[in-house]
């Protein structure tokens, strides 16, 4: 069931209220958000952004400077708190306040403002924690000797046949002209089969009097 009604004012107080499921009832949103002008609502996950909701777009078409928005938990806006930040700072930019009634948080006042810093401040940490706790596991991969990063590419039996010509003396152009590959991915399979060079090393663009 929604709850959308309402004209459009000058310094309206919109109400949002979303759930995850049809199978969800909007009610109680509704009820605590009766006093708001108009109520928009969706029925999506919380991992959508809000501004790919058909609700939430149609609200931030339709709040201008000097409107509230009022829900009724944070949550409801959505489930990161990096982009719950950016969402707040945009409507700030835009002259709209956010009041959300569990958490107590009006932006329109000097406290709801620290509020907001205060999220801001336990987002970063959040970030920080993240990406020590990615550092310290593969520092202790490493001393475990697992082999980080892309696994090492599989000799296939093109880059056998490649070898082994290469190997009974023909050139990397002589490979490049009989395969159509391109120079450099004749090198790169030829490293992948060759663990070690079995020819002297090369010098300029010629190797052992053959032009490569």
């Amino acid at each position: 069931m929604g709850c959308e009604d309402g004209q459009r004012g000058a310094g309206m107080r919109y109400g949002y209220a979303r759930v995850s499921t049809e199978d969800q009832s909007l009610d109680r949103q509704c009820q605590q958000l009766a006093d708001c002008d108009r109520v928009i609502t969706d029925e999506i996950s919380g991992s959508v952004p809000f501004n790919q909701r058909p609700g939430g777009r149609k609200l931030l078409n339709e709040l201008v400077k000097g409107d509230e928005l009022v829900i009724v938990s944070l949550d409801r806006l959505g489930r990161s708190t990096g982009s719950l930040l950016v969402l707040i700072d945009e409507l700030n930019r835009a002259g709209i306040t956010l009041r959300s009634l569990r958490e107590d948080i009006d932006t329109g006042s000097a406290t709801g403002r620290v509020m907001v810093g205060m999220l801001s401040v336990f987002a970063q940490f959040e970030r920080d924690r993240t990406s020590e706790r990615t550092k310290e596991g593969l520092a202790a991969a490493r001393q475990r000797g697992v082999r980080l990063g892309k696994p090492p590419r599989v000799p296939t039996a093109e880059d056998r046949r490649l070898r082994e010509r290469y190997r009974n003396g023909a050139s990397v152009a002589e490979l490049v002209a009989e395969t159509g590959l391109s120079r450099a991915t004749v090198y790169r399979r030829l490293r992948t089969s060759l663990p070690t060079n079995p020819r002297p090393p090369c010098r300029g663009s010629f190797c052992n009097g053959q032009a490569l």
